[in-house]
């Protein structure tokens, strides 16, 4: 990866190399291949172990949303783009929200309560 980060930094300066250019893609290609098949050599260890508990862990870390908020339905509409979850989300929050008339509330200070016993 590291050979393919310094390939895509030397073509970024100089883009009308086209040797470095397929120098680039040649390395990506490879990186990923190499990405592929760790994954696939990871997969078959854990299919192999004949471990049950290895197995769920190993899928439910792959169905997990990586994207922080799952899939909202509105009206019995799914909801998968960030931006429609935003948009739906701040409508809620507005519509609950309380406009701020700008005066300060006093809450009383905790009591706290002592008991000693001997």
């Amino acid at each position: 990866m590291g050979r393919k980060r310094c390939l895509w930094r030397a073509h970024r300066w100089r883009l009308a190399d086209s040797a470095l250019l397929e120098e680039y893609r040649n390395a990506r290609r490879n990186c990923r291949q190499l990405v592929n098949e760790y994954e696939a050599r990871r997969e078959a260890a854990v299919v192999n172990s004949g471990n049950l508990g290895k197995f769920y862990r190993f899928v439910n870390m792959q169905l997990h949303c990586k994207s922080g908020v799952g899939a909202l339905y509105d009206r019995k509409c799914n909801r998968n783009v960030a931006s429609d979850k935003a948009n739906l989300l701040n409508d809620y929050f507005a519509s609950v929200g309380v406009i701020d008339d700008g005066k300060q509330t006093s809450v009383p200070p905790p009591r706290v309560v002592l008991r000693w016993t001997l």
